[in-house]
């Protein structure tokens, strides 16, 4: 499950490098307000981008790093108290070979050679929303992409 959490977990050193316990956010960019949409985009060491929507979680996906053949994650949101959500992301879980009949599988799984897919290969390291000459989202990662989202 993937927790939305600001923060980086480290549960040591190992081998003479940080290692961390569970994928960490490193990149924030949203709007949190008492009126409006309220969101938030994430982005880190899991190389995913995700958005999410306080004021309703069925409008919560990932803008990048899902592997085409993979199925979607869900998102929910549990109230936790008084004044408090915690909104998870849990990807759903790949059938196993020999579990879905070959009549089954979508026919983009079927087919030989796809285009690549667009997400980045390194943990993503920052996030910044742009809105001139158009509206974007800048994404970078630790491999030294810059990707431009519209």
């Amino acid at each position: 499950d993937r927790i939305l959490a600001a923060g980086t977990a480290i549960s040591g050193i190992t081998n003479g490098r940080l290692t961390p316990t569970e994928p960490s956010i490193y990149g924030l960019s949203g709007r949190v307000g008492t009126s409006g949409q309220n969101y938030l985009i994430t982005g880190g060491s899991d190389r995913t981008i995700r958005y999410w929507s306080f004021s309703d979680v069925a409008k919560c996906y990932n803008v990048s790093g899902i592997p085409l053949s993979q199925p979607r994650p869900t998102f929910e949101s549990i109230n936790t108290g008084r004044n408090s959500r915690l909104f998870l992301c849990r990807p759903m879980p790949f059938p196993k070979t020999g579990e879905v009949e070959s009549s089954k599988i979508p026919r983009k799984l079927q087919r030989g050679a796809m285009r690549p897919e667009n997400h980045h290969r390194d943990a993503i390291l920052d996030l910044k929303k742009v809105d001139f000459p158009m509206n974007g989202l800048l994404s970078c990662s630790r491999d030294g992409v810059i990707k431009l989202w519209r």
